[in-house]
């Protein structure tokens, strides 16, 4: 016996998406489950590194294929203008959001 369309119970939430990616930005911020840590100017940033691969093909390069259960990646030089804690740059790939003076940017 199959259950008809009408039978059937959807839910679709509109927030889910967010609320998977604020709860993921407040893990990193208590170092939960964090297994990457980024290197810039010996200044330490710990992370996602399943975050960072889907938001960054910079970083989806330098991560998959690694097998360490703790990594660190060194940023370039180019790249410390994009990496202050203070300005919550940091969490730009879980937020969505960059806000900064076009100067500290690298050029692409």
């Amino acid at each position: 016996m199959s259950v008809s369309e009408s039978a059937v119970f959807a839910y679709e939430s509109s927030v889910h998406s967010t609320n998977v990616l604020l709860s993921l930005n407040d893990q990193r911020k208590k170092d939960v489950l964090c297994d990457v840590t980024v290197l810039v100017e010996g200044q330490q940033f710990r992370a996602h590194r399943s975050v960072l691969a889907a938001c960054s093909s910079y970083f989806h390069s330098r991560i998959v294929g690694q097998t360490d259960a703790e990594l660190t990646i060194t940023l370039p030089q180019e790249f410390p203008a994009l990496w202050d804690e203070r300005s919550g740059v940091l969490s730009q790939p879980v937020r969505g959001r960059l806000s900064r003076e076009r100067h500290l940017l690298p050029s692409c």
